[in-house]
């Protein structure tokens, strides 16, 4: 039996297109999901249980305006203005990086390292974003106080507004600056999600990375795209806590026996990889030299 729900038909048109733009297929499908729930305001069960013969004039207008994005490969996070994470519905809007299901596993090593550990009351965060880490972190170690600093004051105050959204805005601190000037001292923990992508890669990456994603967030200056780590070893241990203050870092692939030497190489203690939700190396976690 032909399935002739308009929702349907049009979640299946949607898709098409999409793919007709060159997004991959499995990526389309849930695009169109997307796109729809966000066009009509209609859940996936209230469309199949609604009798509308047609689309409204509306819902067609918006679903056309996503489409001319998504053919110049606009990420479809910044035409909705949304992005989710670990379960958190985010703002995101141009020129603030997208949160990625791969960090997740940085803020998931963060709490299972707090544990073995001892909670940290205070933790610093380099390069806040939309504030994926922060906010996600603030919602379960309760106890926890974070200060953030990034050099994009659109990404402090998309992550103002984030935070304030998800009732955390209280124990997160934000500031516009680099962080090499901007971070206190004596942090029980610091975390980062760094710029480790080297520039010559720019044309390896998809469209919505390369050409609407903010470089200054994805792209080292160094050929090797390590700088970030090079910097952490050596200047973090002055804004940890000494003997007991410890770091976790997301890298990229192919990275880890690289970055792993260069925290080695500084005296860094209890060095340990830890794997993404795909199982690929994707954090590392360190103790401060004494």
């Amino acid at each position: 039996m032909v399935d002739r729900n308009i929702f349907a038909l049009t979640r299946c048109d949607l898709a098409k297109q999409l793919a007709g733009f060159g997004i991959e297929e499995n990526e389309a499908n849930k695009e169109a999901i997307l796109i729809l729930e966000h066009a009509t305001g209609l859940t996936q069960t209230a469309q199949i249980t609604s009798d509308k013969g047609e689309l409204e004039p509306a819902w067609q207008d918006e679903i056309e305006r996503i489409l001319q994005g998504r053919q110049l490969r606009v990420p479809i996070q910044y035409i909705l203005g949304k992005a989710y994470f670990m379960g958190l519905d985010l703002k995101v809007e141009p020129g603030v990086l997208i949160p990625r299901p791969d960090t997740e596993a940085l803020v998931e090593t963060v709490i299972d390292f707090s544990k073995r550990k001892g909670h940290p009351s205070r933790i610093g965060e380099i390069g806040v974003g939309a504030g994926p880490i922060a906010i996600s972190l603030l919602k379960r170690l309760t106890a926890a106080r974070i200060f953030a600093c990034d050099i994009s004051a659109k990404a402090i105050a998309v992550t103002s507004l984030n935070a304030i959204r998800h009732g955390v805005a209280e124990r997160l601190e934000l500031v516009e600056g680099d962080w090499r000037t901007a971070l206190p001292r004596d942090f029980d923990a610091v975390v980062s999600n760094p710029p480790y992508v080297p520039l010559k890669q720019k044309g390896m990456l998809p469209r919505e990375i390369a050409e609407h994603e903010p470089p200054a967030a994805l792209f080292d200056e160094e050929v090797d795209g390590l700088g970030f780590f090079r910097a952490f070893a050596e200047i973090l241990p002055e804004h940890l806590k000494r003997g007991s203050g410890w770091l976790a870092v997301e890298f990229g692939d192919g990275q880890s026996e690289a970055v792993t030497a260069i925290f080695q190489a500084r005296a860094w203690r209890e060095v340990k990889i830890h794997a993404d939700i795909h199982g690929l190396p994707r954090v590392l976690t360190a103790t401060v030299p004494f």
